[in-house]
């Protein structure tokens, strides 16, 4: 099946990068982030930056979890988001995810079970 290259409009059902002298398979665990200008392997949380080559800053990976820049994570579309999201969860423990899950919404809980905002909210 043939598909946009997710850098260029061109068609390529392999989605490699175009120059075949610098050609980089983006296979099923790397995946291209484009609203962030980003590859991630999935299988190790690490992004690598699209330069303005079109080629991929193999050299300058920064794992997802390391990543301080919000303006990165604000500018990801919601595919990419869901994409980051997944592999981000698959690297944190169960424990990790509720808390997190629980900071996000605004709901800790205190030791005894209760949230820490009881009984004001």
């Amino acid at each position: 099946m043939s598909s946009n290259c997710h850098i260029h409009s061109e068609i390529d059902t392999d989605c490699v990068l175009c120059d075949s002298n610098k050609a980089v398979l983006v296979t099923e665990d790397k995946v291209v982030l484009s609203s962030v200008g980003s590859v991630i392997d999935k299988s190790t949380g690490i992004t690598y930056p699209i330069m303005a080559d079109d080629t991929i800053g193999w050299d300058e990976g920064t794992h997802i979890h390391d990543i301080e820049n919000e303006e990165w994570f604000d500018s990801l579309s919601t595919n990419d988001l869901d994409i980051v999201t997944e592999v981000s969860d698959s690297f944190l423990s169960d424990k990790e995810k509720h808390d997190f899950d629980e900071a996000v919404n605004g709901e800790l809980m205190g030791p005894d079970g209760l949230p820490l905002n009881f009984p004001f909210g």
